[in-house]
């Protein structure tokens, strides 16, 4: 058996752990691994063997075991396809569910989807890998400005602006926005910015001296400042929380267990030879659905 492991977008703490896990299988079983990367320097897609030496170079000098390949390169890659097709099975490690569509639609392998994305974006799995981790590292980097700022008075209205990783509208954005009772914007508006200005004043007016905004990198924090500078005389600052920062290598709880969970699943659809199938977690439970569906 001639088996490929493919990884899209960030590379988390738990994608290193699913990845070694896969390894050390296929070498108990005399199976034949190799991943797809990609590689910076030729702009280009290649195989690189993964094996015992793949392990302890990630454990002992923190080398990557597989590079990530850029999710907007997938379908200008026929070389892509061709090199998934040297494989009777094929691992795929992130991407979106209309990426993935498009590897299953366009190989002969059998294919395994596994929902590795910060963003929560894989059509049909209520959580993803990666997901809880950088949701509670925003969450916790945004009330420590809360903190300082709430403990300092200034004489007009402070706006502190959050740009976190994403373009469309998703569970990140949202949840984040509620956790730290921040303004979400997403593709705003004339009416919307008025509105917004009047909810700022208003907050003001009662006493709270400051305001958060939530945006991901759909919306520039500069425009913000210049829509709301404006309405309001306001003192404005604004960060960015990259997704180096959301993969950090301390994963929640739950993310660990998900790691766990969705490494004991791929062995047993590989031990079982598995069909073309996405990794899911629906109702509280890791299950395995039949591409087709």
């Amino acid at each position: 058996m001639k088996l490929g492991v493919i990884h899209f977008g960030p590379l988390t703490a738990g994608s290193h752990q699913i990845i070694q896990t896969v390894v050390e299988y296929c070498l108990t079983k005399s199976i034949s691994l190799s991943g797809i990367k990609w590689n910076q320097t030729t702009n280009d897609v290649e195989l690189k063997e993964l094996n015992n030496d793949s392990i302890l170079k990630w454990v002992n000098e923190r080398e990557v075991m597989l590079n990530s390949l850029p999710i907007d390169k997938i379908k200008h890659q026929a070389k892509l396809i061709k090199l998934i097709d040297q494989f009777d099975s094929l691992v795929v490690l992130g991407g979106n569910r209309e990426l993935v569509d498009f590897i299953i639609g366009n190989t002969k392998s059998n294919i395994l989807t596994v929902p590795i994305s910060i963003i929560n974006d894989f059509i049909g799995t209520e959580l993803s890998l990666g997901y809880d981790s950088a949701l509670n590292v925003i969450v916790n980097n945004i009330l420590k400005i809360q903190d300082t700022i709430d403990s300092l008075k200034y004489g007009k209205l402070r706006v502190f602006c959050t740009q976190i990783p994403g373009v469309l509208y998703n569970s990140l954005l949202e949840d984040v926005s509620i956790a730290v009772k921040g303004q979400l914007i997403y593709k705003p508006n004339e009416m919307f910015w008025e509105n917004l200005a009047t909810t700022l004043k208003d907050r003001y007016d009662k006493g709270i001296t400051y305001s958060m905004l939530v945006v991901n990198e759909e919306i520039d924090p500069n425009e913000v400042h210049r829509r709301l500078s404006e309405k309001l005389d306001i003192d404005f600052k604004w960060n960015y929380i990259d997704e180096s920062q959301c993969v950090g290598p301390f994963p929640t709880a739950i993310d660990r267990l998900l790691a766990v969970k969705f490494s004991d699943t791929i062995i047993s659809w590989l031990s079982a030879r598995g069909k073309s199938s996405h990794i899911l977690v629906k109702n509280n439970r890791v299950i395995v659905e039949d591409s087709q569906k």
